[in-house]
């Protein structure tokens, strides 16, 4: 969980939730999440989600057996390199952000 809170501290009015899937969330709209221990998924434009599954094909994410098609799971390798974490998650932040409130 260290990745995810050393991510996450990056925007201080965001709050790490759940206990055994922990995510980030915004007006009700989660933008990252954690599952099975070290997959990172982030939510991205599709735009975004597109380039990345042709850079890196194996990003699907999925969660409960089921592709989530707002999200990418990002390169276990990456999750020991702060700076494209930072930049994804900020991203991810902020499409979160443009959003209708749910609340």
């Amino acid at each position: 969980m260290q990745v995810s809170d050393n991510t996450i501290s990056i925007l201080p009015s965001v709050k790490r939730e759940g206990a055994t899937y922990p995510y980030t969330s915004h007006n009700g709209w989660m933008f990252s999440y954690i599952y099975n221990s070290r997959e990172v998924s982030l939510r991205v434009a599709k735009e975004s989600r597109d380039q990345f599954l042709i850079d890196f094909p194996n990003s699907f994410s999925i969660k409960h057996k089921k592709e989530v098609k707002d999200s990418i799971k990002t390169p276990e390798q990456w999750i020991e390199y702060q700076q494209p974490m930072e930049q994804l998650f900020d991203r991810s932040y902020l499409l979160t952000a443009s959003l209708k409130s749910k609340k």
